[in-house]
């Protein structure tokens, strides 16, 4: 993946890193957090097929991990729904075969996406 920033009418490089978030099928860029700037939202892809969210926000000269999610079967959409708030559409192993799609609000706590309460 390559990072360009638009100044003044030019493309400039900001990051041409080779590698982040390990193996990922998807992502997307948003203001999800209060942090200056967008993050990179990616749906990362595990070793035993299995997925997980994780958010990169940019510092200094690199990109950081600064939150990342629990486990799932498979992640159909994702969508940033408010400040610190995520919508993810999900299926379960179980629901996969039957085509039940879940979906819960993910909120950014201590490096964790967690189930929102409310």
């Amino acid at each position: 993946m390559f990072i360009f920033n638009y100044q003044d009418s030019i493309l400039v490089k900001k990051w041409t890193g080779s590698q982040i978030a390990g193996v990922w099928r998807d992502f997307d860029v948003g203001d999800l957090l209060p942090t200056p700037g967008d993050e990179l939202i990616f749906i990362q892809e595990l070793d035993n097929g299995k997925e997980k969210i994780s958010i990169y926000s940019w510092f200094d000269f690199g990109f950081m991990m600064i939150a990342e999610s629990g486990v799932y079967h498979k992640i159909n959409d994702v969508a940033i729904v408010g400040d610190n708030r995520l919508r993810i559409k999900y299926f379960t192993e179980e629901d996969a075969r039957e085509g039940q799609e879940l979906e819960h609000v993910l909120t950014s706590v201590k490096g964790q996406l967690l189930i929102s309460e409310d």
